[in-house]
């Protein structure tokens, strides 16, 4: 699981530089903040909630499997909770650069 957490977390970091091609932030830690709130960013293990226990840490190829079939669904994930973020805090969180 923890290659799933990893593998999770740099999709997740693929996702918030993509969010900042189009959009800028004050900083970076308030767009990590409200990723881990909607339990989108992985904090541990534990948070993925797969029920999958096939997938042990062991099951390198497992868990390649799982990430590419999650792939988009993260990335659409991040872009969204960053979007709203961004809408109910105004610049706390971010901007879209094309409103400048």
């Amino acid at each position: 699981m923890e290659i799933m957490k990893d593998l999770q977390n740099n999709m997740v970091g693929i996702g918030v530089a993509r969010w900042l091609e189009t959009n800028s932030a004050e900083t970076r830690v308030a767009l990590f903040v409200v990723l881990g709130q909607q339990d989108i960013l992985a904090l541990s293990q534990n948070t993925l909630g797969f029920s999958d226990s096939s997938v042990s840490a062991a099951d390198y190829p497992g868990a390649k499997n799982g990430f590419m079939a999650r792939r988009e669904q993260i990335d659409q994930e991040v872009q969204s909770a960053l979007d709203i973020g961004a809408r109910r805090n105004g610049n706390l969180i971010g901007t879209s650069m094309v409103e400048r």
